[in-house]
């Protein structure tokens, strides 16, 4: 858990607005981190986890394509919370897979046991026990994290795919620093990325 450290932060961006669509490097992942405002979507209702997952990955920086974060520690939850001034409940790139009964990044690397996590106790209980997962599909198993910034202790939790949240975050694994100056796109429409094609 973050404890103090999250809490100084939460005190530093209290004030501060969400930092959006400004890809920010992070020296600890060498990769790109950016805020994405998905309010616009399904007539102002956010993106589901799976549909935040597509945007993301049709999202390029420096000619490397997007994907929904991973959040590997501390350090780098703290990064993002500070920096990217995240407010409000947020997708990221992890999920439990209900069949597997373990949590998976979206590269699909598995968490180990001394995998860093922030979990909500409650919400990662609930989940764990397969009461999220009776409510599953067949075809996409994968109950979906976010980061809960809308509550006090804002921790990891586990959601029902259905749910939709405005915020997500992407990252863009360049392995090191690149024109700082450059900005993100979006990929041309009609695009398959790899979250539209089941077969990647």
């Amino acid at each position: 858990f973050l404890g103090m450290t999250a809490f100084l932060a939460s005190v530093v961006i209290a004030n501060a607005k969400p930092l959006f669509d400004k890809p920010i490097y992070n020296e600890e992942t060498k990769s790109y981190f950016e805020l994405v405002d998905g309010t616009h979507f399904n007539n102002r209702q956010g993106l589901s986890w799976r549909g935040a997952l597509a945007e993301a990955e049709k999202r390029n920086f420096n000619g490397v394509q997007g994907r929904l974060a991973k959040i590997p520690s501390a350090q780098t939850e703290l990064f993002l919370r500070v920096n990217l001034r995240l407010e409000h409940n947020t997708w990221f790139g992890a999920y439990y897979d209900c069949g597997a009964k373990n949590m998976f990044w979206v590269t699909g690397e598995p968490f180990q046991r001394n995998s860093y996590a922030n979990w909500h106790p409650v919400t990662w209980f609930r989940g764990h026990e397969g009461s999220f997962c009776a409510t599953s599909s067949s075809q996409d198993p994968r109950m979906p994290t976010y980061l809960a910034m809308a509550d006090d202790d804002k921790n990891w939790a586990l959601q029902l795919p259905f749910k939709r949240y405005y915020h997500y975050i992407v990252e863009y694994p360049t392995g090191g620093r690149g024109n700082s100056g450059a900005k993100a796109s979006a990929a041309p429409a009609g695009a398959q990325t790899a979250a539209q094609n089941p077969n990647q």
